[in-house]
């Protein structure tokens, strides 16, 4: 196809993507009527099943930001954008109980025409707590309020309240409530089965090769509606094949490990780009239990002997942010 675009290497997550304008490649493979898609190389997923999010790494990171919307999203510099919530507040309660109530979009609808609302939220919380409730620290009971607020009860104040808790990804009860065993249900294999509120439905897959995403035209969020017909992943396992792939202009964007990143790197055509949200940590564990690290000056010299900057700038080429002292 005509035109020419840019390449990327590192995604940022689908949901910051939507309102930019990209041109990719012919999609002859998936379907002649879509002709602008962006394509991705990914890995392939054990399950399509959100319950069990937290056991696959490849369907969290790459498949699930398509597949279902958060209520916010927080981003590096530490701004939380609204998404399915358009508005929250935090109330302290004199026995030291916190509420996060979210105030939800009315224009938000599922795929399939039935209404977003509140008790999808509260449902999707009793469906996966006994399987996630590690990923909600504090967080004691989900409530809709009515239909349109939810308040998200923890014990305690959690400075991370918005990745915790504004990032779970709701179900549609009127769906999930059908399903007899929810724990083994998966749609990896019936693209027909997806129903999200989110700007893309599951359209097809090849076994072993490609997992493809139509943009929904009658996507409720208008002013960030996808400006290209869908999103190809195809799974490229092998480093060298995936760059050359890149490189080549066959794929649009690839995940950039940092023994590749130094390979992209000012070559013509190719911006790197880093992810809005915090997605890694890298950090030191020590036994402040024993001598002499149980000491917090000694911790403190430990941390002033560490160039974090350097790491950050050297080791990461300047797409690391160096951590702060919190935890020392």
């Amino acid at each position: 196809m005509g035109g020419s675009f840019q390449r990327y290497t590192l995604l940022l997550p689908l949901l910051a993507l939507l309102a930019m304008p990209l041109v990719g490649i012919s999609v002859s493979r998936v379907s002649g009527q879509y002709a602008t898609i962006l394509v991705r190389g990914c890995g392939i997923p054990s399950t399509y099943n959100p319950i069990l999010e937290p056991r696959d790494i490849e369907y969290r990171r790459n498949h699930l930001p398509l597949l279902f919307e958060p209520l916010v999203l927080q981003l590096y510099n530490g701004s939380v954008i609204p998404w399915l919530a358009k508005s929250w507040e935090i109330k302290v309660l004199e026995n030291g109980t916190v509420h996060y109530i979210f105030h939800l979009d009315e224009r938000a609808k599922w795929s399939d025409g039935v209404p977003f609302t509140a008790y999808d939220v509260e449902y999707t919380w009793q469906l996966i707590k006994d399987v996630q409730a590690g990923l909600y620290p504090f967080l004691v009971d989900v409530k809709a309020l009515d239909e349109h607020t939810v308040v998200f009860i923890a014990s305690q104040f959690n400075v991370r309240w918005a990745l915790d808790y504004g990032e779970m990804r709701p179900l549609p009860k009127h769906i999930w409530e059908k399903i007899e065993d929810p724990l083994s249900y998966d749609f990896i294999t019936k693209p027909e089965e997806h129903v999200t509120t989110g700007p893309f439905l599951y359209d097809s897959y090849k076994e072993g090769e490609w997992f493809f995403f139509r943009t929904r035209p009658d996507y409720w969020k208008t002013e960030h509606k996808p400006k290209i017909d869908g999103v190809l992943n195809r799974y490229i396992p092998d480093v060298t094949t995936a760059l050359t792939s890149f490189l080549a202009g066959d794929i649009d964007v690839m995940i950039a490990s940092l023994d590749v990143l130094e390979q992209v790197v000012g070559q013509p055509n190719v911006e790197i780009w880093t992810f809005p949200e915090p997605i890694a940590l890298d950090y030191l564990f020590v036994n402040t239990r024993i001598y002499p690290l149980n000491n917090p000056e000694v911790r403190k010299a430990i941390d002033l002997a560490i160039d974090k900057e350097g790491i950050a700038q050297i080791y990461f080429y300047g797409y690391a942010t160096p951590g702060d002292r919190a935890l020392v």
